[in-house]
């Protein structure tokens, strides 16, 4: 009768014990370390140090500015417009924030026919040498421009040609590392016809405003 009575209480107690072995074999769990990603920021870097080639497109207007005298506050302005197309090509300098370069440009100025100044299309041969000195501001270049030019009719020989300086200002975006768009407005001073300096009292200015594609080698 004992021997019963242990048996009976020794299989209460394992029985008991039971779910604490249970999970003493059981594997523990490791809850996973969670890291942070730390996300680098881009920094935009460039070097426009190169030299280059291009084509652009766009407007161009022809002014002649009489100076109405004395007795005459106002300016009497004769302006034909049409369009422009040329090629360029030229060297930059990155010294850092500051950017150098020169360029030498030809454009073909047309200036469709106005009763006002001429009857028929006139096309403008334009040679253009200039510096440029602009902001290296990463994937943009703003810049200023300023310089010579010597432009002619190219449908007549024998008429005079027009010098003058010309300045502008314009930004290129660098699509890639060798291809570049940009936009530049240009205004040419006529300063000399011929061998003649323009009149006193008159004032002749071409003006451009073009959209530009550029290759950088």
């Amino acid at each position: 009768m004992k021997l019963i009575q242990t048996f009976a209480v020794s299989s209460a107690a394992l029985f008991a014990a039971a779910p604490a072995f249970a999970g003493g074999l059981s594997a523990p769990v490791i809850e996973p370390v969670v890291t942070p990603v730390i996300v680098a920021p881009v920094i935009v870097s460039s070097d426009w140090t190169g030299a280059y080639v291009g084509a652009q497109l766009g407007y161009a207007d022809y002014t002649l500015s009489f100076d109405g005298g004395d007795d005459d506050d106002d300016d009497d302005e004769l302006s034909v417009d049409g369009y422009n197309i040329g090629v360029y090509g030229g060297y930059l300098y990155d010294l850092g924030s500051v950017v150098l370069g020169a360029e030498l440009g030809y454009t073909r100025v047309t200036l469709e026919a106005d009763d006002d100044l001429v009857d028929e299309d006139v096309d403008i041969d334009v040679l253009a040498l200039s510096g440029r000195v602009g902001y290296d501001a990463g994937a943009f270049l703003p810049y200023l421009k300023l310089g010579y030019f010597d432009a002619s009719d190219a449908d007549d020989d024998d008429a005079d040609s027009l010098t003058g300086f010309l300045y502008g200002l314009g930004v290129d975006y660098a699509l890639s590392d060798n291809f570049l768009v940009g936009a530049e407005y240009v205004r040419h001073d006529v300063q000399d016809v011929g061998d003649e300096d323009l009149p006193d009292g008159l004032d002749a200015t071409i003006d451009t405003f073009s959209i530009r594609a550029t290759y950088q080698f």
